[in-house]
């Protein structure tokens, strides 16, 4: 069994999904300051190999991070047959998931994941590989007994031969010439980074990644918005495609044009009793002025009047006069009878268009 990645999710400082991956063969060493979270991924891997997932014992609940969640635990490790993945989640309703997944198929779960993890992870007397997970500040993955101090005592004892062959003697000094000489590569002597160096290049092209990834997100943003407007499209074209909705539009339709040519027929109404008040006006502006003729006329002949009276106190001394008079008299009476009946004609067209 060889273990190729881990994953935490809700772990510890680990809110936020956090991933180790491309573990090769032979030695691999995890290098980081104190209290960076070596040791969450020790135990949470612990916690995949040998707790149960309905288990919520210190250990788990020690996995809980400040802001609470399921602790998610996954790992990944090749076997003969393939490559699996482990998955754990427990929760404070001693309810939590297992679930084993080969090449990315789901192929078991719940009980069935739990036993298959523990019929792989078999203790060292049965051949399997558990003895040799890891040794972890003093204590080891399996319960104490003969087999396993033994195990663990055997354990220790080839990892310290390999720390003594490493650190002792000319080998140690030729480890610290090989580092100096490869941060050499990097850094200058006052330890800042080289401009013609590979770190240099590799912050630049992060740099570069950075800005790239924000014009991605922006983009993604933009698609992300325009995805949304299409759904509201689709969805209000599958509104104007369903057979009930089209239906009720052809009525609402209907009475809108029902309605409008309703509204044609008042307005057309409506001007037509405009144009016929327009006329009426003209006509009743037109009778005003000749019935102010007519009243001028009538002022003429009580002038006319007042002078026939005067000249027939005047017949007497004026028989002449009196003759003209009287002709003009019989002239002014034809007149005045004339001007009488257009008086009564235009008194008769004012009343009329006075009721208009």
């Amino acid at each position: 069994m060889k273990i190729r990645g881990i994953r935490l999710e809700n772990v510890r400082r680990f809110v936020d999904p956090v991933e180790i991956a491309g573990i090769g063969d032979g030695l691999n060493v995890l290098t980081a300051p104190n209290e960076r979270g070596k040791s969450t991924f020790f135990d949470a891997l612990h916690a995949a190999f040998f707790k149960d997932r309905k288990s919520w014992d210190r250990e788990i609940r020690a996995l809980v991070p400040y802001v609470g969640g399921d602790p998610v635990v996954a790992v990944d490790i090749e076997l003969a047959d393939g490559l699996f993945r482990i998955e754990k989640r427990w929760n404070s309703r001693r309810n939590g998931e297992a679930r084993i997944s080969l090449d990315g198929r789901l192929i078991k779960q719940a009980d069935d994941a739990q036993a298959w993890i523990t019929d792989t992870l078999k203790s060292p007397r049965d051949a399997g590989p558990a003895g040799l997970l890891w040794v972890r500040q003093g204590q080891s993955g399996l319960d104490d007994g003969g087999d396993t101090h033994r195990a663990r005592r055997d354990l220790l004892t080839l990892v310290a031969g390999e720390v003594e062959a490493m650190t002792g003697g000319r080998r140690m000094d030729m480890a610290r010439d090989m580092c100096s000489k490869a941060l050499d590569r990097y850094l200058t002597a006052k330890r800042r980074v080289k401009s013609d160096s590979p770190l240099k290049r590799a912050e630049d092209d992060a740099v570069e990644f950075q800005r790239r990834r924000e014009d991605l997100e922006r983009k993604c943003k933009d698609l992300r918005q325009e995805l949304d407007r299409r759904r509201e499209l689709r969805r209000e074209l599958v509104e104007l495609e369903d057979p009930e909705e089209t239906e009720a539009r052809r009525g609402r339709l209907e009475q809108a044009e029902i309605a409008h040519a309703e509204a044609q027929r008042h307005h057309e109404a409506l001007e037509r009793a405009l144009e016929l008040e327009r006329a009426k006006g003209i006509e009743r502006d037109r009778l005003a002025e000749k019935l102010e003729v007519l009243e001028k006329n009538l002022a003429e002949l009580r002038d006319a009047e007042s002078a026939f009276v005067a000249a027939q106190e005047d017949a007497g001394q004026q028989n002449s006069a009196v003759r003209a008079a009287e002709s003009r008299t019989s002239e002014v009476e034809r007149e005045f009878d004339t001007a009488r009946r257009d008086a009564e004609s235009a008194a008769e067209v004012l009343k009329t268009a006075l009721r208009v």
